[in-house]
């Protein structure tokens, strides 16, 4: 459906594709967001899973 300008208004079809832009760059946003945290806390485990693995050897030696 083709887009209707009358003056300053835009038709409901425009607002309801505006929306859903707004929505998904929001979506994105937030994936985003997790994805980095997601690798922060898997780096930050391995971290830690070496040091107790020093910690041990050390422990036994």
């Amino acid at each position: 459906m083709e887009a209707v300008w009358v003056g300053d208004c835009r038709s409901s079809d425009d607002l309801d594709e505006q929306v859903l832009d707004t929505q998904a760059d929001q979506l994105r946003s937030v994936s985003q967001k997790y994805d980095n945290a997601k690798k922060l806390w898997a780096a930050a485990i391995s971290n830690l899973e070496n040091k107790i693995k020093v910690m041990k050897q050390e422990q036994t030696s």
